[in-house]
């Protein structure tokens, strides 16, 4: 409900209370930024030559993750 509210204030945007596609889009931005923002999540933090690592090689979810919220 709040989601809904904050949307149609702030964009002028009508959202359905079930299963809205604009809340869903808000929902996954926050958890993004919010993993992102966490400083010691990603061992690349504090080794910045990990950063060369193919996305393939195991251990390496972190940079498929930068990916996925890079699209």
């Amino acid at each position: 409900m709040m989601g809904a509210l904050s949307i149609a204030i702030a964009y002028g945007i009508d959202v359905n209370l079930k299963n809205d596609p604009n809340i869903h889009y808000a929902e996954e931005a926050v958890k993004g930024l919010a993993g992102a923002a966490n400083f010691g999540a990603f061992l690349v933090n504090s080794v910045p030559t990990l950063r060369y690592v193919p996305s393939w090689f195991p251990g390496a979810a972190w940079k498929r993750q930068a990916h996925v919220w890079n699209d």
